[in-house]
């Protein structure tokens, strides 16, 4: 099921090294058809945001060149506020616990310190994302065919019921 399905990601942060390096080891070192889009700012992936990514991996911190950009949270806000099942998870060289909690108060999924292991650590995270949705997928498909099974059991009954009867009321002439 997952190599049926594309899936999309946001990577949302102002260092453009730092996302070619990220989109790249995702590509990578995960075994799904991804379609990776990189923003600069937060401002810009919330314009996408109709695009219905199955993921955002967003950047704590925006301290490029628009002094005026959302920071990670305010945006992170954003995104819960519309789209409030889509997973958010932030990344930032922050290695405060009180930053961490903030993410996790304002709906982040995950939070990723920004160190040597960030990468490995952000592609266990899209792994489990996917994995998910993909449960959830075969889930609903169960709840559907139950529902058909059941309704297809049902009628079968009504049928039974009702030949039952015309036995019988038939046998009775």
């Amino acid at each position: 099921m997952a190599q049926d399905r594309k899936y999309l990601i946001f990577l949302v942060d102002d260092d453009a090294k730092h996302l070619l390096l990220l989109k790249e080891h995702l590509s990578k070192h995960l075994p799904y058809t991804l379609d990776i889009r990189t923003y600069t700012n937060g401002d810009d992936a919330m314009v996408d945001l109709p695009a219905n990514p199955d993921l955002i991996i967003l950047d704590y911190y925006f301290d490029g060149e628009d002094k005026e950009a959302s920071d990670g949270v305010e945006v992170l806000k954003k995104i819960k506020n519309k789209r409030p099942e889509i997973p958010v998870v932030m990344m930032s060289h922050q290695d405060k616990i009180e930053v961490a909690v903030t993410c996790y108060d304002y709906g982040a999924k995950d939070y990723i310190i920004k160190n040597e292991t960030a990468y490995a650590r952000a592609q266990l995270v899209v792994r489990n994302v996917i994995h998910e949705i993909n449960k959830e997928t075969v889930a609903s498909k169960f709840k559907e065919s139950t529902k058909i099974a059941y309704t297809i059991l049902g009628l079968f009954i009504l049928f039974l019921i009702g030949f039952v009867i015309y036995l019988v009321t038939s046998a009775e002439y």
